[in-house]
């Protein structure tokens, strides 16, 4: 169980005790299912959404685990590859939950475009593709799976047709519909 938090456009996790996993080990049988619950250890209302990480983890296979007849049955043992997810966990702010976008976009040495976001809310969001827009035309695209935590910025490098200026017109993917804005100058 990792607190989860967003620097530097990486994302960070630091071991907590602030949610509780049960169980926090088992063993699921082929064709078989198993129920884990997650609870939090503290249970005052927070006004900002907090936001965790549960890494399950599958253990290695160790001598001795299967019978000797399971064993020569499957033959040599070639390279085991261990499953390891990351799950979101997020617990909700007291009060109203929202996210709020403020846009950035700043012109690299390179002549790439910098597209950055930062979540002035109290309250995640998810954005899953990030599109520059000529009318109604997309000139440049990120595809990237992307959390913006609360007080989190996130930014995206895009190739842009030379001529490019500002205002330039973005349009985002995100997990509450497509977001639009404009950003009519460049960061310096």
């Amino acid at each position: 169980v990792n607190a989860w938090s967003i620097r530097d456009n990486e994302e960070h996790y630091a071991a907590t005790t602030a949610l509780i996993v049960s169980p926090p080990v088992f063993q699921v049988a082929p064709g078989k299912s198993q129920i884990v619950r997650i609870g939090l250890s503290d249970t005052a209302p927070k006004g900002v959404e907090q936001s965790f990480r549960v890494f399950l983890e599958q253990a290695p296979a160790t001598p001795g685990d299967e019978s000797a007849a399971d064993a020569a049955a499957r033959g040599p043992r070639g390279v085991q590859m261990m499953l390891r997810l990351g799950i979101p966990v997020f617990v909700k702010a007291a009060g109203v939950s929202t996210s709020k976008l403020v846009w950035q976009a700043k012109r690299l040495a390179n002549g790439r475009l910098q597209i950055t976001a930062e979540n002035q809310g109290n309250a995640h969001t998810k954005i899953s593709r990030l599109m520059l827009m000529d009318k109604d035309k997309v000139i440049a695209t990120a595809e990237q799976l992307s959390y913006l935590l609360p007080g989190s910025r996130r930014h995206w490098v895009l190739d842009v047709p030379v001529g490019t200026a500002a205002p330039y017109r973005i349009k985002a993917e995100a997990k509450d519909g497509v977001l639009e804005t404009t950003i009519s100058h460049s960061a310096p």
